[in-house]
């Protein structure tokens, strides 16, 4: 009797965070220095690693598990188009252009505005980004949810239900896309673009906007996603009559 084949192991969050948020800045801040350590291999080697990094993960992901996530696709877009932005605004002599921090700013928040779209436009298609992201087989146990809903007559109220979850999650997105203009806006603004050593400069910024994104932008989106949830939950108890832990498949 041949064995299932198994699934491909999950990545750690820690190992995530490490390669896409620390070791970028680390590059920006230590190897994109002009300096007369080892270590200084100047703005646009510790650039080209920043991006390196979470290029590469993103694509060994993509091969390790052989399946086109919307989430990383978008992710890798946004690693490009650092690298991008980062050649139109390097002058060769040094400087940054002067519209540097509004082209970032727009960059930054272009990507969650995308992903919050998405979830809207999806309701249209035939698998919903809120039946992939959030009231799945990982979370809920659906085809119980969904045969007590038919079973109680409550499909219209269910369908609603699922819009009000993808606004939620919508919602949590916008929010992340005007908090990424404003911060990426504010720490590039703060570079002098006509100084000689402006890279070093911008290359600071990038790594101030990697690094306080992942608080400021991460946790107040965090919360409302996790808001999103315990009204789920809330309401598929009222909609199934189940009790929360028949339908629930966290901690199981």
């Amino acid at each position: 009797m041949s064995q299932p084949s198994s699934a491909p192991p999950r990545e750690h969050p820690l190992a995530n965070i490490l390669v896409n948020v620390l070791l970028p800045i680390l590059a920006l801040s230590y190897l994109g220095k002009d300096g007369d350590k080892f270590w200084h291999l100047g703005p646009a080697i510790g650039m080209a690693i920043a991006i390196c990094l979470p290029l590469g993960y993103g694509l060994r992901d993509l091969v390790r598990t052989r399946k086109l996530n919307p989430f990383s696709v978008l992710g890798l877009a946004s690693v490009l188009l650092t690298g991008g932005i980062t050649l139109m605004v390097w002058n060769e002599d040094g400087t940054i252009h002067p519209k540097a921090a509004i082209l970032f700013g727009i960059k930054e928040a272009v990507i969650p505005l995308i992903l919050g779209l998405s979830f809207i436009v999806s309701m249209k298609m035939r698998t919903p980004l809120i039946r992939v992201f959030l009231l799945n087989d990982e979370i809920f146990d659906m085809k119980r949810v969904e045969r007590a809903v038919e079973s109680g007559g409550k499909t219209g109220e269910f369908r609603r239900l699922v819009w009000r979850a993808t606004f939620g999650m919508a919602a949590s997105f916008a929010l992340a896309t005007v908090l990424n203009f404003i911060v990426s806006y504010y720490f590039i603004s703060q570079v002098d673009v006509t100084a000689l050593d402006a890279r070093e400069a911008y290359n600071d910024a990038v790594a101030a906007v990697t690094g306080w994104s992942f608080v400021i932008i991460g946790v107040p989106a965090f919360a409302m996603m996790m808001a999103t949830l315990v009204y789920v939950v809330k309401a598929m108890e009222k909609i199934t009559r189940l009790e929360r832990d028949d339908f629930l498949m966290v901690g199981k």
